[in-house]
C-alpha cells in the first residue's frame, strides 16, 4: 500500500517536471522568436533610415536654396513615423552647423505639424525620459508657442536634473528675455549643477550672436550679487561671465573685487573674480591683484600670480609699443 503512495505520487512529480519544462521550453522560444523579430524590425527601421535619409537630403540643400517649398516636406512625411525621424535628424545636424537664415530655415523644417505634435506629446508624458526627448527637440526649434514654453517653465522645477537642465536648454532659445533670464537663474541656483552645464547655457543666452545688452547685464549683476546664492554657484557665474566674454560685466567684476563685502572674500568666489581681470585684460585691476600674491589660501595666491603676470605683460607690450 505504501509503496503504491510512493509510486504515484513519482508518477505526479514527473508528470509536474514535465509540464514545467515543456511551458520554459515554450517561453524560451517565445523569448527567442519575440527577439528575432525585434531584431529584424530594428534592421529593417535603420534601412528605412538611411534610405529616406538619402532621399531627403538632396531635398533639404534644395530648400535652403530656394529651389523647394516648406510644404514639399509635409507631403513627404505625411503620418510616417520614420520619415519624420529621418526629416528630424538631418536637420538638427545642419542646423548645427550653419547659421543666419539658413538654420531659420532649418527651424522652419522642425516646426512642422508632423514633428511639433509629435514632440508636444512628449513633454506631456510621464517618463522623465521621454519629457527629455521632447525638450532636446524644442532645443532646435524656433521656440515661440506659448504652451511649449509653460511647459518649459515648470519642468524647470524638476527633482530630475537632467530633465530641469533640458527644458532650461531649450527655454535659452526663446526669442524673450524674461525667458532666458529665467533659465539662467534656476540652473544657477539649483545645486548640483556644474560649471559646464552652466556654460552651455550662457553661450546661448543672448540672441543671434548679437551684442550684449545693459538689460542682460543687469540681470546677471544682480543675479550674483543674490544674497541667497551660494559661494559655489556665485563663483561659478563669476566663471561664466568671463568665459563667455561678457564685456559689460568688466567693471561690476572689478568692484567686487575691491569690496570688502563678505560674500566676495569666499576663497573660490574671490579666485574667480581674480582670473575675470586677466581674461578680460583688465589692468585697470593690477594694483588690487597685487594684494593677493601672498594670500594664505592656494588657490587665489595661484590666480593672483596668473593674473599679475599676464597684466604686467600686456602693460609693457602697450609701452614698448607706445614708444616704438
Amino acid at each position: 500500500m505504501l509503496l503504491t503512495i510512493v509510486n504515484l505520487e513519482m508518477e505526479a512529480a514527473m508528470q509536474l517536471l514535465i509540464a514545467v519544462t515543456a511551458l520554459l521550453t515554450v517561453a524560451t522560444l517565445l523569448l527567442f522568436t519575440v527577439t528575432i523579430l525585434l531584431r529584424l524590425k530594428h534592421n529593417w527601421e535603420d534601412n528605412k533610415m538611411r534610405e529616406y535619409k538619402d532621399q531627403y537630403l538632396p531635398i533639404i540643400f534644395e530648400y535652403l536654396e530656394g529651389n523647394v517649398e516648406l510644404s514639399v516636406f509635409q507631403n513627404l512625411i505625411g503620418s510616417n513615423e520614420l520619415k519624420s525621424r529621418a526629416i528630424e535628424e538631418i536637420a538638427v545636424k545642419l542646423i548645427k552647423n550653419v547659421e543666419g537664415e539658413e538654420a531659420e530655415k532649418l527651424k522652419r523644417v522642425l516646426m512642422l505639424d508632423s514633428l511639433f505634435n509629435y514632440h508636444l506629446k512628449q513633454l506631456k508624458s510621464d517618463s522623465d525620459v521621454i519629457k527629455i526627448e521632447g525638450c532636446n527637440y524644442f532645443r532646435f526649434t524656433k521656440l515661440a508657442d506659448s504652451q511649449v514654453i509653460k511647459m518649459l517653465q515648470e519642468l524647470l522645477e524638476s527633482r530630475n536634473t537632467y530633465l530641469a537642465f533640458s527644458a532650461a536648454s531649450a527655454l535659452i532659445g526663446s526669442e524673450s528675455l524674461s525667458d532666458r533670464m529665467q533659465a539662467i537663474e534656476y540652473m544657477a541656483k539649483r545645486n548640483g549643477m556644474t560649471k559646464m552645464a552652466l556654460l552651455e547655457l550662457f553661450y546661448r543666452f543672448r540672441r543671434d550672436n548679437k551684442s550684449h545688452t545693459e538689460e542682460e547685464a543687469a540681470f546677471l549683476e544682480k543675479l550674483i550679487t543674490d544674497e541667497n546664492l551660494a559661494s559655489k554657484s556665485r563663483a561659478q557665474l563669476i566663471q561664466c561671465v568671463s568665459e563667455s566674454n561678457y564685456y559689460l560685466m568688466i567693471k561690476p567684476l572689478q568692484n567686487w573685487l575691491e569690496s570688502s563685502a563678505d560674500r566676495w572674500k569666499e576663497s573660490e568666489v574671490l579666485a574667480a573674480l581674480i582670473d575675470a581681470q586677466r581674461i578680460f585684460l583688465n589692468s585697470e585691476s593690477t594694483e588690487s591683484i597685487k594684494k593677493y600674491l601672498d594670500y594664505p589660501d592656494k588657490k587665489v595666491r595661484k590666480a593672483a600670480l596668473e593674473a599679475h603676470l599676464v597684466l604686467d605683460q600686456d602693460q609693457q607690450f602697450t609701452f614698448e609699443k607706445a614708444i616704438a
